[in-house]
């Protein structure tokens, strides 16, 4: 590797098997985007490394089931996620939920900006929801630098019938979570039925 910018260069190694995420399509699999743990191969990974700040606009995210690893945001953003839940006319389920992971155990997050992140849910009346930005659940997470600026909720019209809907902002159930630096800022929460909504 010869520089020849004229310029000191730094560069940080990272050991392990980790997914370098510069754009939207790194972390996709199958045709669905999300942080599933694993690279294209199926192979399990340690965790991300965000190189780029990057815009998820006209993506819809899809929730991981579990993650204990690692990601490393080097001070980057990821901006205009959206979390969205739907539901057909005729369906059976009870019940939906979404983050950008179910579970989320024994992990680190460290430098990440999240902006402009939406969660929208348009789902039957009287359907239950679950949803938060980062995990359904999480235990001994530790979180430093980390900010949320925007964070937009939409319930929809679900909410008048009857179902429960239980939103968080970073998690809807946690423990022996660790926070440094972190900061959030701009919730926006556009409901019908605020008695229907527990933040």
């Amino acid at each position: 590797l010869v520089n020849t910018a004229g310029k000191v260069v730094y560069m940080k190694f990272v050991d392990g098997n980790f997914v370098r995420v510069n754009g939207p399509g790194d972390i996709k699999i199958n045709g669905k985007y999300g942080f599933f743990g694993t690279d294209e191969d199926g192979n399990k990974i340690d965790g991300y490394v965000i190189e780029s700040d990057v815009d998820f606009s006209g993506i819809s995210i899809t929730m991981a089931d579990d993650f204990t690893g690692v990601i490393y945001g080097n001070d980057h953003t990821l901006s205009n996620l959206t979390l969205s839940l739907t539901s057909k006319k005729v369906n059976t389920d009870t019940e939906k939920s979404i983050a950008l992971f179910s579970n989320l155990n024994d992990s680190t997050i460290s430098d990440l900006t999240f902006e402009n992140a939406v969660i929208s849910a348009q789902v039957s009346e009287g359907m239950s929801i679950k949803a938060a930005l980062l995990a359904l659940s999480a235990k001994n997470v530790s979180l430093s630098n980390v900010h949320v600026v925007g964070l937009t909720i939409n319930s929809g019209n679900g909410d008048v019938a009857g179902g429960k809907y239980s939103f968080g902002d970073l998690f809807l159930s946690s423990s022996g979570i660790k926070m440094e630096g972190c900061t959030g800022e701009g919730l926006v929460a556009n409901v019908l039925n605020p008695s229907a909504i527990r933040l």
